[in-house]
């Protein structure tokens, strides 16, 4: 049994290194999912907007500016806030991509915003990021 525990441990420790990005790894200007989008049909919205308003940009494809506050080990997901600290939560799992580790930077993002009664987020196809 113990021998089968230690295995399942190693397993996951090396999963989740397998996992990680390296830190120090270079950001690339642009990340996009899989996804294509028609850049006429993109809104930019303030992030405060959308909080405000949602009914008017649910399912649309909106482009929000923002920093990194928090985000998924892995990269596939993030919380981004305006100066007013308003946050959304951005997913890029739904186009299949991630980002770097990178909390803290200012992005554009791309997506469609979805808002339901219990959350809102940002279903991302790309993310800039702004220096």
């Amino acid at each position: 049994m113990k021998k089968l525990m230690s295995f399942f441990v190693i397993l996951a420790v090396l999963f989740s290194l397998a996992s990680c990005k390296p830190k120090g790894q270079k950001v690339d200007d642009v990340y996009k999912g899989e996804g294509t989008f028609d850049s006429e049909a993109v809104q930019a919205v303030e992030i405060n907007d959308l909080i405000k308003i949602p009914d008017k940009y649910a399912g649309s494809f909106v482009s929000i500016i923002g920093k990194i506050v928090t985000e998924c080990s892995v990269g596939c997901w993030f919380y981004m806030e305006d100066e007013s600290g308003n946050q959304v939560h951005v997913d890029l799992a739904a186009q299949n991509f991630n980002i770097p580790q990178t909390v803290g930077r200012k992005v554009k993002v791309t997506g469609i915003y979805q808002f339901g009664e219990a959350s809102q987020k940002v279903s991302a196809y790309e993310v800039e990021f702004i220096k």
